[in-house]
């Protein structure tokens, strides 16, 4: 049986993997973060911004490892301060990061597919940001028959 590091490592040496992330760098060949401070930086990684190897059930992995609503074309810089350093993005580039979170945990909550958001890794370095509005996205999700209809839970 494959540890969780072997198998992301052959998600991400997988023929899908890469011909996803060829044609997404093909249509998205700058670095978003970058372009939010209106710097022009060519692509060189594709990022996931909400992890997919968090959730339980394989159809939710599959969801968020192929929807192009869950990728980020970035440059080496932004990929690694992401992952290891978030606070050293600028504030607007983090904000930016924080919206496409939002709008994605929104996107698939609309859709009655909880998703695990226990270990997103930008969480940490905005807490109360990110708490406030996420709370307030799980406000509007609980006034809608979400909870019936799952089809995922």
């Amino acid at each position: 049986m494959q540890t969780d590091t072997e198998r992301k490592i052959s998600y991400y040496n997988s023929k899908g993997w890469k011909t996803l992330s060829k044609l997404y760098k093909m249509y998205h060949p700058l670095c978003d973060c970058c372009m939010v401070d209106n710097k022009v930086t060519n692509v060189q990684d594709v990022h996931h911004i909400i992890y997919f190897d968090n959730q339980k059930i394989n159809a939710k992995k599959y969801m968020l490892l192929t929807d192009e609503d869950n990728l980020l074309s970035l440059c080496k810089d932004c990929h690694a301060k992401i992952h290891k350093n978030f606070a050293a993005l600028s504030d607007k580039q983090q904000q930016f990061i924080i919206d496409k979170e939002l709008g994605i945990k929104k996107k698939y909550d609309s859709l009655c597919i909880p998703l695990d958001y226990s270990n997103i890794h930008h969480k940490m370095d905005h807490e109360d940001n990110y708490n406030d509005r996420l709370n307030k996205i799980l406000l509007d999700k609980s006034k809608g028959d979400c909870d019936k209809m799952s089809l995922f839970s």
